[in-house]
């Protein structure tokens, strides 16, 4: 529960104190203005993402080899 709390606590924290930031931000052609929670967000989601695709090819990989055996 606390540790939950403490995470909770930590998001809010990055939150309010990144939500006036902002950075320049180039993506193949030209710069642009992006906010940074943006970015964390962005970046947040295709970890989880690639996270679950992991853990979903190991998941595989390991019935293969039960298979085989």
């Amino acid at each position: 529960m606390i540790a939950a709390l403490a995470s909770c606590a930590a998001v809010l924290l990055i939150i309010i104190m990144n939500r006036n930031n902002h950075t320049d931000l180039w993506l193949f052609h030209t710069f642009k203005d992006e906010s940074v929670l943006w970015l964390i967000a962005v970046t947040a989601a295709t970890t989880l993402v690639l996270y679950l695709v992991a853990r979903g090819v190991r998941s595989a990989l390991k019935r293969v080899k039960a298979n085989r055996s």
